[in-house]
């Protein structure tokens, strides 16, 4: 039983939960729990210094925390 409230994979979410569901075959409940929190400050700043150590610069990182990008593949990652 869990204590925080899961995202039923039929959610709004399915496009990821089908992302999840074909890579590792199912939809673990780590991953139905963190979809639950859209706008962790903790994570955002962790996934900027990944992508500024990627070498990304600070206006697209700046982009990317307000959910925009010009290239259709980044958009797609955020």
């Amino acid at each position: 039983m869990s204590n925080i409230a899961q995202i039923d994979p039929a959610s709004d979410r399915k496009e990821l939960f089908a992302t999840v569901r074909k890579a590792m075959g199912r939809v673990p409940k780590l991953i139905a729990i963190l979809a639950q929190s859209n706008a962790c400050n903790y994570c955002l700043s962790a996934h900027s210094m990944l992508a500024k150590m990627k070498g990304y610069p600070e206006d697209a990182i700046l982009d990317f925390r307000r959910d925009k990008s010009a290239q259709p593949k980044e958009q797609s990652m955020i």
